[in-house]
């Protein structure tokens, strides 16, 4: 009896040992992962503050043209002589054996089989101090968000203010608006298209500038097909 009483004890001591290890292992992944992002972030607006080179625009080719007809066509339609078909006495059908009825079997009756309605995916609406309703093609949505997150953007606009506007965006809790976007595309079975058009949606609401709009907008591209 005291033997089993080890033996469990003993399992019971290595499954909280391996639980411990992946706690720890998951931890030190998400550290990791935290780390990347915020040194992509780093080096994006690093690059976004160099010097921008100015991208000239070609000028459409000259399309060639062709002088213009002197005079107007004229349509000739051609005639056809179609042969002459002489009808023929038509022969009678010999009668032919009437083949014996045979009843087919009787089918069994399947009751038609109603679809399982799979329920709608809920909402992620966590609370983060302030909603704000989005008019999103007749439909009202909720987007919940803290109160710190609209950023400024300096001016005069320039590659620094761009550089500064991203740097300040990705320190902001904007994953909580990508879950909650990712929650409404799937109810709303929206594509990456439409989840775009739902962000800046949401970026009207929060900014009267356009081009805070526009750079908020660009600055949820990325999270659109994680």
């Amino acid at each position: 009896m005291k033997k089993t009483w080890i033996i469990l004890f003993l399992f019971c001591n290595i499954g909280l040992y391996a639980q411990d290890d992946y706690q720890k292992w998951l931890e030190s992944e998400k550290k990791k992962l935290e780390k990347y992002i915020s040194e992509e972030d780093k080096k994006f607006s690093d690059f976004l503050k160099k010097e921008w080179i100015k991208g000239g625009l070609k000028e459409a080719p000259q399309l060639i043209e062709k002088p213009k007809p002197t005079t107007f066509p004229v349509f000739k339609p051609e005639i056809k002589t179609e042969p002459v078909i002489i009808p023929t006495a038509k022969e009678k059908p010999i009668s032919e054996i009437p083949k014996p009825v045979t009843q087919e079997p009787v089918r069994e009756l399947r009751k038609p089989e109603v679809p399982i309605q799979q329920p709608e995916p809920q909402i992620v609406t966590p609370q983060k101090g302030v909603s704000a309703n989005i008019e999103y093609f007749g439909s009202t949505n909720e987007v919940n968000y803290d109160k710190s997150f609209p950023v400024s953007l300096t001016k005069p606009i320039s590659n620094k203010s761009v550089a500064q506007f991203w740097e300040a965006m990705s320190k902001t809790d904007y994953k909580n608006i990508v879950a909650q976007g990712k929650s409404y595309q799937q109810k709303l079975r929206l594509n990456d298209w439409g989840l775009a058009v739902f962000y800046f949606s949401f970026a009207k609401k929060m900014y009267e500038d356009q081009n805070l709009r526009n750079l908020f907008t660009w600055f949820m591209l990325p999270n659109l097909s994680d």
